[in-house]
């Protein structure tokens, strides 16, 4: 008979702590309920499931709309109505565990910091200065916008020297123009520039301090650290299972840290390689769409602006990124002689006028073979043609080219 899949259970009470009177009544500025309705509304809350189970149809009684709790809603429609039902946890019967079903935006004081009144003329900052933040940039620095390109200039230098004496990156980035584009990357003017504000915006110490007495400073970001081999790995994870760090680092990647993995992503998205298979990716997904055939041999306006760009005028779908593998069919000898042996079998010409009617293959080689040894004693006969030369062929060209501009 048929059968209907469950997807939504409610967890045993130990797991159950629900989020509603307190939580929300507060942040989103819920209207004030009484008891009864706040015991009302516990008993509209469902709890997703993970696990699957399957009803026989006559248990179903009726008919009942469930959603989303969204943080916006008021939780008083839900009791207006009849058979509404709201979730905004999944239930884990294997790990005994509440969990959010998508992420939340963080509103209030628990998430976000408390302005402070303006303190008036004269009035003391009692707050502790040790807990403040620290500054990294003056704008109001003494220096002009000239020697501070200059100063960068001199650490990009300083970044090209150290990747040369250093073996590692000799290796990653073999000429100089691979080292000098690394030290070009804005981990290098970040520290420089932190340099100088931790010197005093004083150009000769901050000089020596990128050159200190063991050697040049080295900086390098996480694009720069990872390997070729890392960097397929990491692509190979990123397309299984998305944007998952942590099963990316546990499964792939588990030498790297969470915040090394993170911050190689969003490098990673400046890349020339990430645009490339997000075109190829459109790409695909456009050329799978059905494209609907035209009665006219053109294109109204509209139907013309509705064309994808990856799609051409006669609405066949092309791919921009994706080269496709050329191949060969060859024919065997076996098959060559087949045509002439067998050929009032084979009815080439009957063959051509029907392109999707069935040949028999196994009869026709069948045939060859018996046929085979016999022709092999018979001398081939070859029907010569009468060519003219290649001068009678070419007079007749002109003339005919002649008479017709004349």
């Amino acid at each position: 008979g048929s059968r209907v899949v469950g997807v939504g259970n409610n967890p045993p009470t130990s797991f159950f702590s629900p989020p509603l009177p307190g939580e929300f009544e507060e942040e989103s500025k819920q209207p004030p309920m009484t008891e009864q309705q706040r015991h009302q509304l516990k008993h509209r809350e469902l709890f997703l499931s993970r696990q699957f189970e399957s009803l026989p149809a006559t248990h179903i009684r009726g008919k009942c709309s469930v959603t989303l709790l969204n943080e916006t809603d008021i939780l008083g429609q839900y009791l207006e109505k009849e058979d509404c039902f709201f979730y905004s946890l999944v239930f884990d019967p294997v790990q005994k565990t509440l969990l959010a079903d998508q992420g939340e935006i963080r509103v209030g004081c628990k998430y976000q910091a408390e302005i402070p009144d303006r303190l008036a003329e004269g009035e003391s900052d009692n707050r502790n200065q040790q807990k403040m933040e620290m500054k990294v940039w003056d704008p109001d620095n003494p220096l002009t916008d000239r020697q501070i390109d200059q100063f960068l200039v001199v650490a990009r230098a300083v970044g090209t020297f150290a990747r040369a004496l250093d073996c590692s990156s000799s290796i990653r980035q073999p000429s100089l123009h691979m080292s000098a584009a690394a030290a070009s990357r804005d981990i290098t003017l970040f520290h420089a520039m932190d340099t100088l504000q931790r010197n005093g915006y004083d150009l000769a110490k901050a000089m020596a301090t990128l050159v200190p007495q063991g050697g040049p400073v080295l900086c390098r970001d996480e694009m720069e650290e990872w390997s070729a081999s890392e960097a397929m790995l990491f692509e190979e994870a990123l397309e299984k299972y998305g944007k998952d760090f942590n099963d990316i680092r546990q499964d792939f990647l588990p030498w790297k840290s969470l915040a090394s993995i993170v911050q190689f992503y969003y490098m990673w998205k400046t890349t020339d390689r990430y645009i490339q298979q997000k075109r190829l990716k459109a790409a695909e997904a456009d050329s799978k769409l059905k494209q609907e055939p035209h009665s006219r041999g053109h294109l109204s306006r509209p139907e013309a602006q509705s064309l994808s760009p990856y799609t051409t005028s006669a609405s066949r779908a092309k791919l921009l990124a994706k080269n496709r593998q050329t191949f060969l069919l060859q024919t065997t000898r076996l098959t060559r002689l087949a045509r002439r042996l067998c050929r009032d079998v084979l009815q080439p010409r009957r063959a051509a006028r029907r392109p999707y009617a069935p040949i028999n293959a196994n009869a026709i080689k069948a045939e060859c073979s018996i046929r085979l040894p016999k022709a092999a004693k018979a001398p081939l006969k070859i029907h010569p043609l009468a060519r003219l030369p290649l001068a009678a062929i070419v007079k007749e060209l002109g003339e005919r080219l002649g008479g017709g501009l004349g």
